[in-house]
């Protein structure tokens, strides 16, 4: 999924870089074997928000979401392994891999170059 930010464009724009506020939250400690972790983007803000070591995708994206806080926060990207965050001109891309520089790729690639904003992968 890919997202423009007109906060990022403009921090791109101006100052050369962009800067993001990251929030996250790994399941709770008695959860059994999870596979499952989401990262949200609030593209007004900056801000993201991560989760991993969930039951189901959907309790991940709902964490994700909650840890980003934003009325704007949209999930980018869910996953298994391990999932990251682009942009590249004010456009956010998530990815996901089986490692994190698959993952990583997978962002860079979609967002069509740029730089990784936020990465996370299960069982960290």
């Amino acid at each position: 999924m890919i997202i423009k930010s007109a906060l990022a464009a403009t921090a791109l724009g101006l100052a050369g870089i962009a800067c993001a506020t990251t929030v996250v939250t790994a399941a709770p400690a008695s959860a059994a074997i999870v596979n499952e972790g989401a990262i949200a983007v609030s593209t007004s803000t900056g801000t993201i928000g991560s989760s991993w070591n969930y039951h189901s995708v959907g309790d991940a994206q709902i964490v994700a979401v909650r840890n980003c806080g934003h009325a704007d926060c949209t999930v980018l990207t869910t996953f298994t392994f391990c999932g990251a965050v682009a942009v590249n001109r004010g456009y956010w891309h998530g990815g996901y891999g089986t490692t994190l520089a698959a993952a990583e790729s997978d962002a860079i690639a979609g967002a069509g170059g740029g730089r990784i904003a936020h990465y996370t992968c299960n069982g960290r």
